[in-house]
């Protein structure tokens, strides 16, 4: 997967407020017809954050959109800093991993993400 070989992955420093939305950040990811595919994204709490004990500081989740723009798979849990989806793609083509905040009350530093598809 560092290589990139049948997969790739990336990050950036993430701010988000609980006043601003932010727009969703898309990842495309070259996919194969019935070849197992699996997703993730991962993000971090700062320490300072009042409930850090208790949730997050913010809520990242993910949705795969095929190559027509049609959700394929979503996963949008709640008090974890991290989502994983796993699918067969029904066609080959360009995917879309997006990512979107559900809520935001104190930023992440940092968010990653990765995929990869079986050969």
């Amino acid at each position: 997967m560092v290589r990139g070989f049948r997969g790739g992955w990336n990050g950036q420093t993430f701010e988000c407020d609980a006043s601003t939305p932010v727009a969703p950040i898309d990842v495309p990811m070259t996919l194969v017809t019935n070849r197992r595919t699996r997703a993730v994204i991962v993000w971090d709490t700062d320490t300072n954050y009042d409930l850090y004990d208790e949730q997050p500081g913010a809520d990242l989740d993910i949705a795969v959109l095929g190559p027509t723009g049609t959700v394929v798979a979503t996963s949008a849990s709640l008090d974890n800093t991290y989502e994983i989806v796993d699918f067969l793609p029904a066609a080959d083509g360009v995917y879309t991993l997006r990512i979107t905040t559900s809520r935001c009350d104190m930023s992440p530093r940092y968010l990653a993400w990765a995929w990869w598809r079986a050969g």
